[in-house]
């Protein structure tokens, strides 16, 4: 019986052992499943890194499109700021002119009344001029015929 004993313990262990490398098949099944789906995951995440990298390119040209559009701006508002100054410049000249034109128009006036006053001074001293005149003829028409009655008497 010993040896029956040793027999059945063996088989026993045989038994054990072939449910344990059944076991050990089963968990190698399912750890090549679940490598399986981890490398399904793997690339999965690949592919969603590529995507993201896409994303990221594409993000990188709007990022420079936009820096240029920036730039572009910029440009444009020192030309505006240029073109603002030199508008500012533009109009404090062009008051200045309107305050040399002005006085320019003050001094025609000016002169235009004094010319006006010079005129109206000459046609008063030539109203006065033609009536001295006319007194003198009217004096030499009457020392005239004085003279003449004269003559007349004389002769």
């Amino acid at each position: 019986m010993e040896f029956l004993d040793v027999f059945h313990q063996i088989l026993n262990k045989l038994v054990d052992l072939k449910q344990g490398v059944s076991a050990l098949e089963q968990g190698v099944s399912a750890l090549d499943q679940r490598m399986s789906t981890l490398e399904q995951g793997v690339s999965a995440l690949d592919q969603r890194m590529s995507t993201l990298e896409q994303g990221v390119s594409v993000l990188d040209q709007r990022i420079s499109t936009l820096e240029q559009g920036v730039s572009t701006l910029d440009q444009r508002m020192s030309t505006l700021e240029q073109g603002v100054a030199a508008l500012e410049k533009g109009q404090i000249e062009t008051n200045q002119r309107l305050g040399n034109l002005e006085g320019d128009v003050s001094a025609i006036k000016i002169e235009q009344v004094a010319m006006r006053a010079q005129q109206t001074m000459d046609s008063q001293s030539i109203e006065i001029v033609i009536a001295e005149i006319s007194k003198i003829n009217q004096g030499q028409r009457a020392h005239d015929k004085r003279l003449n009655r004269l003559e007349l008497r004389h002769n």
